[in-house]
């Protein structure tokens, strides 16, 4: 009985700390310096999916650090760049059918540059600005 509450325990502390973005982003940077690439993607991919659900103060790490860092590991590991290409399609994909929060433009600028598809910004900015103009207004500000 002991033995199954202490692996109780463990497992709720543990699925606690799993959801950590620090410890997220610490791990994504230990497995890329291990050559454990689809383990880094994995964090990456989470830290910049849920990172925000734990506050605000992520958001810059979120756009800036994490954006290079994941484009980086994609220059190692192809899978990575199609994975930052599919969560930028994901927020075009908001854009074009007016499900968009005026943050989600910004999200979707930032994944470009670290893309290097500023062409991708307009398209879709244009395209925005066409379907709606006060979305698009909030988003050039």
């Amino acid at each position: 009985m002991r033995s199954a509450i202490c692996i109780g325990l463990i497992l709720i502390v543990g699925c606690q700390m799993g959801n950590d973005p620090e410890r997220a982003l610490k791990e994504a940077r230990r497995y890329t310096e291990q050559g454990q690439y689809e383990k880094a993607l994995q964090e990456y991919t989470w830290f910049y999916r849920h990172a925000l659900d734990y506050g605000s103060s992520y958001a810059g790490v979120r756009s800036s650090f994490v954006l290079q860092e994941w484009s980086d590991l994609g220059a190692k590991y192809p899978k990575a760049l199609d994975a930052m290409r599919e969560t930028r399609d994901g927020l075009a994909h908001k854009i074009e059918n007016n499900e968009a929060r005026t943050d989600t433009f910004d999200d979707l600028v930032s994944l470009n540059y670290y893309l290097h598809d500023p062409e991708n910004t307009t398209k879709i900015f244009k395209g925005s600005a066409k379907s709606d103009p006060t979305l698009a207004a909030a988003d050039y500000a």
